[in-house]
């Protein structure tokens, strides 16, 4: 699933409205509006993004992995897996 998509998953799953989860991340409702749509979004030229996306994710009690469908990469003893 896409950033946006997962945006829209983990905000209903919290209960929260665009407007809600916007003012408890820190970040202007239009912002997350635009992520959540998809629209014309680079994360390469927007400037910040790292610290906002986390934001988002702690308000929505969840992780920057989840939000961006990253793979998580779990250290074991004798190498990474």
């Amino acid at each position: 699933m896409s950033l946006a998509g997962n945006l829209k998953k983990f905000r209903q799953k919290a209960g929260l409205s665009l407007t809600e989860t916007a003012a408890k991340a820190l970040v202007p409702a239009g912002y997350l509006k635009r992520l959540e749509s998809g629209e014309d979004y680079n994360p390469m030229i927007d400037h910040g993004f790292l610290e906002k996306i986390h934001r988002v994710a702690v308000a929505l009690d969840t992780t920057i992995a989840d939000l961006l469908d990253l793979p998580v990469r779990v250290k074991l003893k004798g190498g990474d897996r």
